[in-house]
């Protein structure tokens, strides 16, 4: 930085500007596009994969400052511990699990403007990573959206028959305690001629047959 605090930032500025408009119009023309996000951050779509990229001057780490370099730090809009270092550097951001090139750098002989091309093949060699892993995922998805129809099926199978079982075990205690009662009217009033017994007994049988699921069914093949 100049001793105005003024000239290096804005020249460096103008350079990422100018090659972030040449880099833009290179990735336009190959069929991509740009979105921005924040001041250094953009999302460039190329081969269809959105890629999160910056272009920003890296920082240098300094250890010991003084009082004065610190407040000069802190005005400027940076940690203490940091100074410009009049380069620029381009990095992909997004998170890849394989081993691509994914940061470009100014190099002593070598700018950044000098490394477009480069740049642009590493972006559609990460493109096309961010695809296999895309689909990938989009694989997993689907694989996971069948496994688990399957165990909604299954459990949907598994509550069915339960319920099914469950309709037998009632049906069969009802049918036991129908033929409870029945025999139960058989042993009191055998023998009885009692009318009021007799009343009693034929009420008991209506109150079997409503439990009997045998008598029940029987009555209603008769109404068909």
């Amino acid at each position: 930085m100049t001793e105005d605090g003024r000239a290096r930032p804005a020249r460096i500025e103008f350079r990422r500007r100018r090659f972030l408009s040449f880099l833009f119009s290179e990735v336009e023309r190959r069929g991509g596009s740009v979105k921005p996000g924040k001041r250094h951050d953009f999302e460039i779509t190329i081969a269809g994969e959105p890629l999160d990229v910056t272009v920003r001057e890296p920082w240098r780490m300094r250890r010991d400052l003084t009082d004065d370099e610190r407040r000069k730090a802190w005005a400027e809009g940076r940690r203490p511990n940091q100074d410009p270092t009049g380069t620029l550097q381009l990095r992909i951001e997004s998170w890849f699990d394989a081993p691509i090139r994914k940061s470009w750098r100014d190099g002593k002989d070598n700018p950044l403007e000098n490394q477009v091309r480069s740049i642009l093949i590493g972006l559609f060699i990460a493109a096309s990573f961010d695809r296999k892993r895309r689909l990938e995922r989009e694989a997993e998805h689907r694989r996971s959206v069948l496994a688990q129809k399957r165990r909604e099926a299954e459990e949907e199978r598994r509550r069915k028959e339960k319920a099914r079982i469950d309709g037998l075990m009632c049906e069969t205690s009802a049918w036991e305690q129908a033929e409870r009662i029945r025999r139960y009217i058989e042993a009191r009033t055998r023998g009885s001629h009692d009318a009021k017994l007799r009343a009693w007994a034929n009420w008991a049988l209506e109150v079997a047959d409503r439990l009997d699921p045998l008598a029940a069914s029987g009555h209603e093949s008769q109404n068909d």
